[in-house]
């Protein structure tokens, strides 16, 4: 999307500043949720701004497990723009 695994590194609220404001919140929302479930998986679509200026669409799927520091997150992100479109 225009950045590198380095950029988003160096920068953890790049990739947030990255994202809708309307599909932060209800993420956000969704993610408390789920860790409230004690880690049920999460599936969710949201928007993201690429380098270019252009929106894509992601879903996103989760899964959670308890770690000594907290929760740990395994997930992977698909583009769906072209089914978003469809919709």
């Amino acid at each position: 999307y225009g950045y590198s695994a380095a950029e988003l590194i160096a920068d953890q609220a790049l990739w947030r500043s990255r994202l809708h404001v309307a599909d932060w919140q209800a993420n956000q929302l969704e993610l408390e949720r789920s860790l409230q479930a004690d880690g049920l998986p999460l599936t969710r679509d949201y928007r993201v701004r690429q380098a270019d200026g252009n929106w894509r669409w992601l879903r996103e799927s989760l899964t959670f497990r308890r770690s000594i520091d907290g929760w740990a997150a395994t997930g992977i992100a698909i583009e769906i723009t072209d089914c978003k479109q469809v919709e």
